[in-house]
């Protein structure tokens, strides 16, 4: 019987040695192979680990947590960023024709896109991070090839043009703004952005024309059309916003560049040297005014003064009514804080513009003279704490309890939105209480008798008002009675009207000058806004939305006194939300740079059930907490968080790990490698870089902020005395 083929199979062994032979050889042949090649994976796998060797089964769930994590940090802030589901898909039409090398019809779809007012944050599942809707249009541009480039300059080039001619002719800043934005790879828009640069360079405004600067070098497309002269006004832009790395990258880059200077052809390092010298010899002196909180943008000013003496020479006073039921609410506040030993500071923040000082106290905001202590001028509303009593005393029975109709300690000491002053040395910008038309609430809590009740947000919200430093009395005032006494003709005389204001918005707080601007974060229809200001006539420049509340500030007992502080630097500006966020925008246009997400994501899961949710504050609300910078670092002590905040400005990374706050209250000031961190009880010295604590000191209850003198830090305590940190 034939053993290799059996009956009725068919086949028939070969008769022919030679046949047979071949025949063995193959087989024998073929069966390593097979068996080699059917086991590639199981062999490789040895293989892979002698070379390699893969981790124990114990390191698994360490690979999860950051997954984890990050989508607990999407799932809290995909709620609270601001987006555009529509526009999103429609860039993802416009994103695909570019994958599709039609970039033409791409690059239109976008001009569509881009007519939109604000940016807006994109959030991919399978992005770790939000990306903005302008940055990510600069990019799609940067795959123009040239010949699909000058397709589209055929086509979008004419009405472009024309808009740089319209531009030109009227000096209009948000044309050359809308031209950059929407026709940013066409020569129109280089000549835009160019213009923009060299327009705040002569401003001496050298942080936002690094910000235009940084446009221009960081596209492919636009570096092909920068000239000698444009490389010489970028270096020396970036040298004198203190931007030191982007200048020497440039000398680097073009180090065999001449540029024409005066006539003279020169190198384009030495042509920066004698530029730059030029410069510090023309720059003005350092202002020494304090135009807002904790001194300028950046909010880490110091000053050039010497120690106090602490002899009063002046003083007024700040609660004056003559109405004895509200003085001794806040004469028992004092005391109930003292017996606490808890600190009385308030958030009613001074400046100094000039010669003057400006506060607000019962009656408005008041200007007083520095050496005299003479009232300059006093701007005096509807919404004045004193209009308030006056009506609150003509509806109130004199046995009900006084504190729950009109909260003080929280109307005036704890209310930082209306504590907050600013000024850019011609204007003093502050939010103004707007009262109800109608008479105070009657609301019937439930009892025999119903009570007059002031909320901390009226029906119409409030305004933003802009007050001449100088002062200059309105017609009204002049053309006042001389037949009233002297006392009254004085008051009179000294009386001011806003020179302009705006309503519509509910503000969170007075406005960050910065440059020719003032940027203020205001509330409309559940949400958060930059406001762009004009400050000669309060037109809005431009508006950014930055956020999305979970409920209006008018239902929102939390956030009804909480101000919105904002900081700036490097022309990018640092701005609080009151939810957990912190959102880098840019000042010259409005883009969105990143956000920053300090909280633990179990507020919004209680929200979403519809829970009732009382977030954790932390410090005392009389001492309000501003982000600060110093160089690329953004520090932030928010009330909602237990720990110190550390943020790259550029990137928004955190640069700090969990360093916490302790019994912190805010941050003064850094100086050389120490932040300054003063608390309830001790002010910290913790280290620049990772936040560890360098010294401690006990100082006891503070009474408010200081400033920072040089290498000094003068501290207003609890005793009255003023401790001096060196």
């Amino acid at each position: 019987m034939n053993r290799l083929f059996p009956p009725f199979s068919g086949m028939k062994f070969p008769k022919n040695a030679s046949t047979r032979i071949l025949l063995c050889l193959s087989a024998v042949l073929f069966y390593p192979c097979f068996y080699l090649l059917s086991g590639e994976k199981q062999n490789s796998q040895p293989l892979l680990a002698f070379l390699d060797p893969p981790p124990e089964q114990k390191e698994v769930p360490d690979q999860s947590e950051p997954e984890q994590s990050i989508s607990e940090e999407r799932e809290a802030l995909i709620h609270r960023i601001y987006r555009n589901r529509n526009l999103q898909t429609q860039f993802d039409r416009a994103e695909q024709k570019f994958q599709d090398r039609e970039f033409t019809e791409g690059a239109l779809q976008l001009e569509k896109l881009l007519d939109h007012q604000e940016d807006y944050f994109f959030w991919s599942d399978d992005q770790p991070h939000p990306v903005n809707f302008r940055e990510r249009t600069r990019q799609l541009y940067s795959q123009f090839s040239p010949r699909s480039l000058a397709d589209y300059e055929r086509i979008s080039g004419p009405q472009a043009n024309q808009l740089l001619q319209q531009a030109r002719q009227t000096n209009d800043l948000r044309l050359y703004e809308l031209l950059a934005l929407r026709f940013f790879p066409l020569r129109a828009g280089f000549e835009a952005l160019n213009y923009l640069a060299t327009h705040y360079m002569e401003l001496g405004n050298f942080d936002f024309a690094a910000r235009y600067w940084d446009l221009l070098l960081e596209s492919r497309l636009q570096q092909s059309r920068l000239e000698p002269v444009h490389l010489l006004k970028a270096a020396l832009t970036y040298q004198q916003s203190q931007q030191h790395e982007k200048a020497n990258r440039i000398l680097e880059a073009y180090a065999a560049t001449n540029v024409i200077v005066s006539g003279r052809t020169l190198p384009l390092e030495q042509a920066l040297q004698i530029l730059d010298t030029s410069l510090a010899g023309t720059s003005s002196p350092k202002k020494t005014d304090w135009l807002v909180s904790q001194g300028n943008a950046k909010r880490n000013q110091s000053v050039d003064a010497s120690l106090p003496y602490l002899n009063p020479v002046w003083s007024h006073p700040v609660g004056l009514t003559n109405k004895d039921r509200p003085l001794e609410t806040l004469r028992n506040w004092e005391t109930k804080q003292f017996r606490e030993n808890l600190s009385t500071a308030v958030v009613n923040q001074p400046i100094a513009a000039g010669d003057l000082v400006i506060y607000r106290d019962f009656k408005g905001i008041r200007a007083v003279d520095l050496n005299s202590g003479e009232t300059s001028w006093l701007f005096q509303s509807a919404g004045s704490l004193s209009q308030l009593i006056d009506q609150l005393e003509e509806h109130t029975p004199s046995h009900s309890t006084y504190s729950q109709n009109l909260p003080l300690e929280k109307f005036y000491n704890y209310n930082s939105i209306y504590g907050s002053l600013s000024s850019n040395g011609r204007f003093v910008f502050a939010i103004d209480y707007l009262p109800d038309t109608l008479p105070p609430a009657q609301i019937n809590m439930g009892l025999r008798r119903s009570t007059s009740h002031f909320s901390l947000v009226s029906q119409k919200g409030n305004r933003l008002v802009a007050l001449p430093l100088n002062g200059k009395p309105t017609v009204a005032s002049q053309n006042a009675s001389h037949s009233a006494s002297s006392a009254a003709n004085k008051t009179a005389a000294t009386q001011t009207k806003p020179a302009w204001s705006i309503e519509g918005y509910y503000f969170l707080g007075a406005p960050l000058p910065v440059g020719n601007y003032i940027y203020a974060i205001a509330e409309h229809h559940s949400q958060l806004s930059v406001l762009c200001i004009n400050p000669q006539n309060g037109a809005i420049h431009w508006k950014q939305g930055i956020a999305f509340v979970n409920q209006p500030i008018f239902t929102d007992r939390t956030r009804s006194y909480m101000h919105c502080p904002m900081t700036s630097s490097q022309g990018v500006l640092i701005c609080t939300t009151q939810m957990d966020t912190l959102v880098a925008i840019d000042a010259t246009n409005g883009d969105l740079l990143w956000n920053y997400y300090y909280g633990d994501g179990d507020q919004y899961r209680r929200i979403s059930q519809k829970r009732y949710y009382r977030p954790v504050a932390f410090g005392h609300p009389g001492l309000s907490s501003a982000p600060l910078i110093d160089q690329h670092r953004v520090f932030y002590l928010p009330t909602g968080s237990p720990y110190i905040h550390c943020v790259d400005i550029n990137t928004g990374l955190p640069l700090w790990e969990e360093v916490h706050r302790e019994d912190a209250e805010y941050i003064a000031a850094v100086v050389d490698e120490t932040v300054l961190v003063v608390g309830s009880d001790y002010c910290r010295g913790r280290h620049i870089e990772d936040g560890r604590e360098l010294w401690h000191l006990h100082v006891g209850p503070v009474t408010g902020k200081g400033f920072l003198s040089q290498q000094n830090y003068l501290l207003p305590i609890k005793t009255g005395s003023v401790l001096r940190h060196t």
